[in-house]
């Protein structure tokens, strides 16, 4: 049987169009019979078209029915080959049925075609549903939807329920095509346009903004600015338009800008610090971070954090937080310590630690600030010194005058490290530390040093006498008790004061007698004391006896006999008088 064989059985109801059915020989799935499919007949390809008044030939492909109403077959049409039938169905205006025969075909190319040129009538016809579905069901990609888009309608005419239906069909393509991956300016700006006229929720264009886009700075301010290109966004929805558009392009120092000065955003400092940790511009951190340090309410530890968290390098996170005041450099080093468990510092950055504490302790302190939290912040950054003290220092001196008062035992712990034992002792008397403190730190000494400690101790105390003479009794009690033996006395009485009271370096030198180191030059010293101590209450009461000096010309010196005349004398309280060279020569002789 050559050529095409078509069976024509007429229809009672010819008037009404029918219904079409396309069964495919050796494809028992494509058989789609009303009532009568394989399915449920449970019959061959071969038996369902005898049933219909079919017969089977093997040059025959397919067979085509028109089914009407009263289902009755009205037009049975065989062809050689799939492409034929779909060619006849074409032309009968049933796309559907073409296309169920095409995209079996393994050459998708002629129903790509079909589908083209039946989605552009359907366009013309302002029937942007059916023919969106049709072109998302061939998988049209994401350029060529934007392609048929830019084509087939105007910029003048995108009305928002256009608009949508556009947006939805590409925002599909665009996920599962490669433009996520090399995106089209053009094709974004599209479809940026679209979302921006459709939707009333920015998440769409955020999503795109935050994929890979081309989507430029000028095009994206210019929708997002103009209520009629993105009429149903709120001021805040473009404001977070914005700040990804800005993000997406590179331009952070903007978008943080926007972000710090927003009136939707509820704690701005919050999403700038998340922001910031995603960014990796140097110069852009440093300066929105040294912004935020100065927000009132922001969390400077969370602050701390972001640059921690953030993208730069190790070496560019240490220059932004040096950049930084103090107290921010020194929890920046806190922060990156205790991340490290508290494993040693290098030198550089514990001096680095050390010098941020101490001028951060030193802000705090400072009378002018009256911050309520000063208390709290000054216990925390003392602690924090307190800790890198009991880690080791490389370099002690650098620290040791920058320890805070507060950690004075520390300070002395150093201080008696580098065998600077005066400066310990001061520490000491300062601090009023106790024996047993004393003891403990001489421990650690060998016999000499320990000595020397002790020595300048009881030396700085006698020194201090002056001040407060119950410093002497501390002396004499380190004299006298667990520390018997280790004072040099001699040593000790050279920060002993001129002025000191009698009483007071008496009561010294008696303990210092009874200790075996320097007993000797100790009764010696006694002896010199208690001599001195004669001559100066002979001296006291000799000045008790002098009362004034004047002249008087009938008065006899009490010491010579010999008329005064008018010669100045002197005059004691029991009304006798004496030359003031007699005076002087009897001062001289009780000197010595």
């Amino acid at each position: 049987m050559g050529g095409s064989v078509a069976l024509l059985i007429e229809s009672k109801e010819t008037k009404r169009k029918p219904e079409l059915r396309v069964v495919v020989f050796g494809k028992s799935t494509a058989v789609d019979l009303p009532g009568i499919s394989l399915a449920h007949t449970r019959a061959t390809d071969t038996e369902a078209l005898r049933i219909h008044g079919l017969m089977y030939t093997p040059s025959y492909t397919a067979a085509i029915l028109w089914w009407p109403r009263d289902r009755r077959i009205g037009v049975i049409r065989q062809t050689h080959s799939l492409e034929e039938a779909a060619d006849l169905l074409e032309a009968e205006r049933q796309v559907d049925a073409a296309l169920a025969l095409l995209l079996d075909l393994e050459d998708q190319s002629k129903s790509r075609s079909l589908i083209e040129c039946y989605a552009r009538e359907l366009l013309r016809n302002e029937k942007h549903e059916e023919a969106l579905a049709y072109l998302s069901g061939a998988d049209f990609s994401f350029l060529e939807l934007v392609g048929l888009f830019n084509e087939t309608l105007s910029n003048s005419t995108r009305p928002a329920a256009i608009a949508s239906f556009w947006a939805d069909a590409m925002v599909s393509a665009r996920r599962r095509g490669a433009a996520a991956v090399d995106p089209d300016r053009k094709a974004d700006e599209t479809l940026f346009g679209l979302l921006c006229m459709s939707d009333k929720r920015i998440d769409r264009v955020a999503a795109l903004l935050r994929a890979r886009n081309g989507v430029s700075i000028d095009f994206g301010e210019n929708t997002l600015s103009k209520s009629e290109l993105s009429p149903n966004f709120s001021p805040e929805s473009r404001e977070e338009g914005m700040i990804e558009l800005l993000r997406s392009n590179g331009d952070h120092d903007r978008a943080l800008c926007v972000i710090e000065q927003s009136l939707f955003i509820p704690k701005p400092w919050k999403r700038a610090l998340s922001y910031i940790e995603n960014v990796s511009d140097e110069n852009t951190i440093s300066k929105h971070l040294a912004l935020l340090t100065q927000t009132q309410d922001a969390d400077m530890a969370m602050v701390v954090r972001a640059l921690v968290n953030s993208q730069l390098t190790a070496g560019s996170k240490l220059a932004v937080a040096k950049e930084q005041d103090s107290e921010f450099t020194a929890l920046y080093i806190n922060e990156l310590w205790n991340q490290g468990e508290c494993v040693k510092l290098d030198r550089e950055m514990q001096n680095l630690f050390v010098h941020s504490l101490d001028r951060t302790l030193q802000s705090i302190d400072d009378s002018a600030n009256q911050k309520p939290d000063k208390d709290l912040k000054c216990e925390a950054y003392t602690n924090m010194f307190a800790s890198l003290l009991d880690s080791g220092l490389d370099d002690p001196e650098f620290a040791v005058e920058k320890i805070p008062n507060q950690l004075w035992d520390k300070r002395a712990r150093l201080l008696l490290g580098l065998r600077r034992y005066g400066e310990v002792a001061k520490v000491f008397v300062e601090h009023c530390a106790n024996e047993e403190m004393i003891l403990s730190f001489g421990a650690s000494l060998e016999p000499s040093e320990s000595s020397e400690l002790v020595t300048s101790v009881v030396e700085e105390y006698l020194a201090k006498c002056t001040d407060d003479p119950s410093n002497a009794l501390n002396a004499v009690n380190l004299l006298g008790g667990a520390l018997s033996g280790e004072a040099n006395i001699a040593e000790a009485l050279q920060g002993a004061d001129d002025s000191l009271q009698i009483a007071v370096l008496h009561r010294f030198l008696v303990a210092g007698m009874s200790i075996t180191t320097g007993r000797i030059k100790a009764a010696q010293s006694h002896a010199a004391l208690l001599k001195a101590e004669q001559l100066i209450l002979q001296n006291k009461l000799f000045r008790e006896r002098a009362a004034s000096v004047s002249l008087s010309p009938s008065s006899s010196c009490s010491i010579c006999d010999r008329r005064i005349g008018d010669s100045v004398f002197a005059s004691y309280h029991d009304g006798s008088k004496v030359h003031y060279a007699c005076y002087m020569n009897t001062s001289t002789e009780t000197a010595n």
